[in-house]
Formats: C-alpha cells, structure tokens, sequence
C-alpha cells in the first residue's frame, strides 16, 4: 500500500517512555577509573552526569579491551485511522527510519563493573515525508555482586506531542525544519535521584550518536536547565535500585530468561525505574512463543535454525498507576542469562503504537 497520512515516527525514538524500547545491548570489559563527585551543574559546571561519572566511556573507538555489543535496525510504520472500537489501517511504509543500540562492560579495579547503554535512532526524511525527528539515550550503571549502585544518563528526546493525525498534518507544513527538543541530563544513586532538563531548539540532521552529542553538548552547556526535578528514596521507600529506563529493560530480560530456566515459562512481574527523576514502573504482561518469527528472523540469518523466539508483552506505568505506553518486544531468552553482571539481550524487534493512528515497528537487521 502506498503511504497516506503523517509519519509521526518521531515518538519511536522520542519519548522515553519507549523512544529508547530498545537499546538493551550491554558488553564486557576495559579499565577505566570511576569517581563520584559533586552535582554536574554546581559551582557553574556544566558537565553531563555521563562525563562526570564514566568519563570516556561512550568515546568512539571505545578503550582497548572493551568488549562491545551492539545492533542496528530498520524502523517501519503503518497509519491508522481510528474508529470506535476498531482502527483501519491506511497505508504502511518500511524504512522510514533506523536506529542503533551499542552496550559496552568495562572491569573496574575494586571489583565493580561500568556498564553503558546506548540507543539513537533518526527519521529518514526522505522517506517520512519530509519528517526530521531523532531520539537519542546514553546510560551508565555501576555494577556489583550487591547489585547496582548508580545511574547517569543524558538524552535528547522530542518535546513535540501533536495528537491527532490533523495536527501532524500540519507539522509537515513547517518549512524551516526546527524542532523542540528536550535535553535530559540526571543522576540516580540508592539514596536520591537528581535531573536538570534543558529545552532546545534544533535544526538539522546527524548520522550518528557520536555527532548528535557534540553538536548538543555545546549547545547545553551555554543554557541554563528550565527544570531541575529532585527525588527522595529515603531508606528505598520509592525504588530499589537506581536504574533507568534501559536497565531495567535489560533487569526485566534477565529475569524472564532465568524464570524460562527455572519454571518453564516467564512469570508476569513489576520493576520500577527512574526517568526525569520520577517513579515509573516496568510490567511484564504477557508472553508467548512465535514460530513465525522464528522463521523470518532465521532466514534474515539472526537466529539459529532452532532458536525459540518470545514476544513477550510489557505496560508502562506511572508513579499513580496510569497506562503511559504499552509495547511488544521479540528476544532470544537464553537460560545463562541471568544475574545483574550477565551479558546482556539486545532484542530482535519491538512494536507499539506511537499514537492511536500510527504504529511502529522497530527490526534488527544485523
């Protein structure tokens, strides 16, 4: 079918409720010395919180030894329009944007692990209909036996939120191309959970993670954060460990492929995570398996022969118990994967629906 209507890809990538569904990738290993200082934006610093904690970290070549995972996808997508009960799709187009997940370990002298996370993902103007839009998402984590001890993150997410298919309609119509953007810098220790956000203005395109932040780094630095969220975990009453959206994609992973091990099947369960320092919560709905999948996804050479391919259902949900987007990811569940310091699963596809007239479909391709 030929594409009609809007390609309001931009929430794929863009809010982090999902935008970043998927860079769940981890990987193994390189030394690097970590160290806990003050808040980045103190005494004038206007360091992100990733700099600070794990300098070097996300540096393109990364250190020598470190043992890199990572993934690149095809994002497709089908316009809806919505009825009552039901919605009619009007026409779907594949390759209207990519996206890419890198994971990356590093051993840390006193026994700890860094593990960062990574997730970019852009529009295809072109084939969007003139569409510019990007999502982008960095995390670190320190890992121990006793589980995590802190998150940075930093990321630049969409602040544009048209809601029905006649207001992205009318976004198309915009000529000079710039768009608002959040830009979500913040710290989550067991104890608190701090963020400054800071509103841009951008214009252009960038073709990778690596150019994106350079070019809004220096634009951060310079602005001053319109919000500067703040939690209290007072004696974990509000969550148990400090994880960001990401990790606690890749918790929740682990714990369906050791519940797979160990009972047969993946047990539906909550995990609560922090974003913009707020309380939101991971629910683990459904699964099943998909022999279909399997096929396709072997024939693409991703899978073995032999391989068993979950869908496993997931909601999220906010510190008042509101659905904020549901989804639907596709995995390898392999039984050795389990424990905080495992190796992490870098998903085979995900879907959702961005809005009620658009849904996404994110797909490995290598």
């Amino acid at each position: 079918m030929s594409w009609r209507r809007p390609s309001r890809f931009e929430e794929v990538m863009q809010y982090r409720r999902l935008s970043s569904l998927l860079r769940i990738g981890v990987v193994a290993a390189s030394v690097v010395l970590v160290t806990g200082v003050g808040f980045s934006h103190q005494a004038g610093l206007r360091t992100p919180w990733i700099e600070t904690k794990a300098p070097g970290a996300f540096d393109d070549p990364s250190p020598t030894g470190t043992s890199t995972i990572s993934a690149r996808y095809r994002v497709d997508a089908t316009v809806f329009l919505p009825l009552w009960f039901v919605s009619v799709p009007l026409g779907s187009r594949d390759g209207v944007g990519t996206a890419s997940a890198v994971a990356r370990d590093f051993a840390v002298e006193d026994g700890g692990q860094l593990r960062t996370y990574e997730f970019f993902a852009g529009s295809i103007p072109e084939r969007s209909r003139g569409l510019n839009r990007l999502g982008f998402l960095r995390e670190a984590q320190w890992l121990a036996r006793d589980g995590i001890h802190w998150t940075a993150h930093f990321g630049v997410v969409s602040a544009t939120r048209e809601a029905t298919r006649e207001e992205a309609e009318a976004h198309l119509d915009q000529p000079d191309g710039v768009e608002e953007y959040s830009v979500l810098d913040g710290f989550t220790d067991r104890a608190t959970s701090r963020s400054a956000i800071v509103n841009l203005d951008l214009e252009g395109t960038w073709p990778t993670a690596d150019a994106l932040y350079a070019h809004v780094r220096r634009r951060w630095e310079a602005a001053e954060p319109d919000d500067e969220p703040f939690l209290q975990n007072e004696g974990g009453s509000v969550y148990r460990e400090p994880v960001g959206f990401l990790g606690a994609i890749q918790y929740s992973l682990r714990t369906a492929a050791a519940d797979l091990a160990d009972k047969g099947r993946p047990r539906q369960f909550r995990y609560p995570f922090i974003h913009r320092s707020k309380l939101f919560f991971l629910d683990l709905e459904g699964h099943s398996l998909n022999d279909d999948r399997r096929r396709r996804y072997a024939e693409a050479g991703l899978v073995g022969p032999g391989a068993r391919v979950h869908r496993l259902d997931y909601r999220i949900v906010n510190s008042d118990g509101d659905s904020v987007q549901s989804f639907e990811l596709w995995t390898e569940l392999l039984p050795t994967v389990s424990g905080a310091l495992a190796v992490p699963i870098l998903p085979l596809a995900f879907e959702f629906k961005a809005r009620s007239f658009l849904e996404l479909r994110v797909v490995r391709e290598v």
